[in-house]
This record gives structure tokens, sequence and C-alpha cells, in this order.
């Protein structure tokens, strides 16, 4: 990552969690996110991806909290007054509170419980549901005092 950012994570690398929300989608599970543009992390997914059709956004703060939250780790960041929580990924340790943080991001929508839309395609419709995807984040280390 540029501007002394320190990348923490990579989808791109994280072939278990992929496999696992692809198995949910195939499945039908209540995961099961909606397939526009394919399967989740497939290679058409990250083309379009790559082509704008999946929308990329970004957002920076500073971390403000880093916690367990039942079984699941994440932070919290503040950006310009809005306080948002994240899913941490990656190694703990890279994660503390008062570092900058740069998440780069898509929404995906999550599908029909069945898994068919109302067309009977697997895993097209988009019931309002979402999931907020980090694709990768870094980390810029708090100013030493």
């Amino acid at each position: 990552m540029d501007d002394g950012y320190t990348q923490t994570y990579d989808l791109t690398r994280d072939r278990q969690y992929v496999e696992r929300l692809q198995l949910a989608s195939v499945k039908a599970s209540e995961f099961a996110l909606a397939s526009p543009h394919g399967l989740f992390g497939s290679g058409r997914w990250w083309a379009a991806v790559r082509d704008g059709s999946i929308p990329t956004h970004r957002f920076e703060g500073t971390i403000v909290d880093v916690r367990i939250n039942g079984n699941w780790p994440e932070f919290e960041v503040l950006a310009e007054e809005e306080l948002t929580t994240w899913c941490l990924e990656g190694d703990v340790k890279s994660y503390s509170v008062g570092s900058g943080v740069r998440i780069n991001y898509v929404t995906q929508h999550y599908a029909a419980p069945s898994g068919r839309d109302e067309d009977g395609e697997a895993g097209s419709e988009d019931l309002g549901g979402r999931m907020t995807r980090a694709l990768s984040s870094g980390r810029r280390m708090a100013p030493q005092v």
C-alpha cells in the first residue's frame, strides 16, 4: 500500500474465507450471496470488481477500539465524526488503537433465502440485506509521542 500504509489483509489471498462463502452460496444457506457477477471470489467476480461492475469503495480513519465481540474479532474506526465497525482480518497485532487504517471494500448483497429468486435463477435476487466485505486493508502506525 502507499502513503506509509502497510497491508494487513488481502481477500485475494484468503482462499479459506472465499471457499466458505462460495460453499454457503452454492448450498443456498442463510449466508448465500447474490451472484449477478458470478460466484463470490471467482475469476468472473474479480473481473467485475476490476472493471467497476461491482463498485469498490475506500474508507480511511483512525482505529479507536479493537475487541472480541462474541467469537468475532472486530475494530472500530472513527472518520469525520462517523464511527464504523469492521471485522478484524489477518493478524490481530496489526491493529492498534490510534493507528490509521485504510479499507478498500465492496458491498455484496445476500441472495433469496431459498437460494432462488422468483424466476428460479440461483442467487440473483437482492432482498435488501447486504454484507460489506473488505478487499484489502492497511494500517499506518500511530505517531510516536
